[in-house]
C-alpha cells in the first residue's frame, strides 16, 4: 500500500488495524493498493470525486481510504471494478473483493446504493455517531496542528543549503505528530 504521488496516508489511529487487514488482503492476492484518498479535511473541495461526497463521510473522521489498484501492470480504477464488470476483472482482483466484502469490519463502496467501487471504510458514521464526531474533532485539531510532510522537506532543504538552521531543528513528520492519525 502507497499513496498516489508520494502524499501522506492519513487515518485515525483506531482504523490502522482495518487499514492493516485491508493492506493483508492486497498482499494475498498479490496486488498493491495506491491510495489516493484518506484523510479528508472538512470543506475542501474533492477534485475527481466518482460520488458526491457524504456529508458525514468516513474520510472526514479518518477512517476510509480510496484506492487504485495494480495487478499485472494494469491500474484498475472505478470505472472497471463496477459489479456488472466482474466477469472482466482478473480472478485477483475479484478474490481481494471478495475477502473485503466477507470481513465484517470493512464496507465496500461497491456495495452502496450510489456505488463507489474505489472506497473502503469501517462504517463508523453508520454503527457509532457519536464515535464519528469524536474523531472528526480529534482530526481537524491534529491536522490544524501538525506540519505538513511537505513543509518538512522544504525546511529540512532550507537546512541542509545552510539558509536557516532553526528551522529544521523543530520539523515533525505530519503522520507521527497527529494523535489522531497513524503511519501506513
Amino acid at each position: 500500500m502507497r499513496a498516489h504521488r508520494g502524499r501522506q496516508i492519513l487515518v485515525h489511529r483506531d482504523f490502522l488495524s482495518v487499514a492493516d487487514r485491508i493492506n493483508r488482503y492486497a498482499v494475498k492476492n498479490h496486488l498493491h493498493l495506491v491510495i489516493t484518498q484518506s484523510y479528508r479535511v472538512p470543506d475542501k473541495p474533492v477534485r475527481n470525486a466518482i460520488v458526491q461526497p457524504a456529508v458525514k463521510s468516513n474520510h472526514l473522521a479518518g477512517h476510509a481510504l480510496d484506492f487504485n489498484m495494480v495487478y499485472g501492470g494494469h491500474v484498475f480504477e472505478s470505472q472497471e471494478m463496477m459489479q456488472n464488470l466482474f466477469h472482466r476483472l482478473p480472478d485477483a482482483v475479484i478474490h481481494f473483493i471478495r475477502d473485503i466484502r466477507a470481513d465484517p469490519l470493512i464496507r465496500w463502496g461497491g456495495d452502496f446504493t450510489t456505488p463507489d467501487p474505489v472506497h473502503l471504510d469501517d462504517g463508523v458514521n453508520i454503527l457509532n455517531p457519536e464515535k464519528w464526531n469524536a474523531h472528526y474533532r480529534e482530526c481537524i485539531t491534529d491536522y490544524a496542528n501538525a506540519t505538513p510532510k511537505w513543509r518538512r522537506w522544504v525546511m529540512l532543504k532550507r537546512n541542509k543549503s545552510g539558509l536557516d538552521h532553526r528551522l529544521g531543528h523543530n520539523s515533525i513528520n505530519m503522520q507521527s505528530s497527529l494523535s489522531c492519525s497513524g503511519k501506513l
